[in-house]
């Protein structure tokens, strides 16, 4: 069986995923090129099997990752006063 990375190189295959990108990229207001790598990691945890409630989770928390690295980039404590 040919991993999603091998079939993503079928001209076929690689046509239907940038329609979706498009057409995701149309529905959320960002450009394609934004999209597209989100939705290939997206296709890459759900052909490992992972459920789509885990890829959720996980986009949670790389989401809030992200903002604790941009948060703690620009010196303001997130926290300070909450305890």
């Amino acid at each position: 069986m040919a991993s999603a990375t091998e079939d993503m190189n079928v001209p076929e295959l690689h046509e239907a995923h940038y329609a979706y990108v498009r057409d995701i990229a149309d529905r959320v207001g960002l450009p394609p090129e934004v999209v597209a790598p989100v939705f290939r990691e997206t296709l890459l945890t759900l052909t490992a099997e992972a459920t789509v409630e885990t890829y959720v989770v996980l986009l949670a928390a790389k989401k809030t990752l992200s903002k604790l690295k941009s948060t703690a980039a620009s010196g303001s404590a997130p926290f300070r006063g909450n305890y």
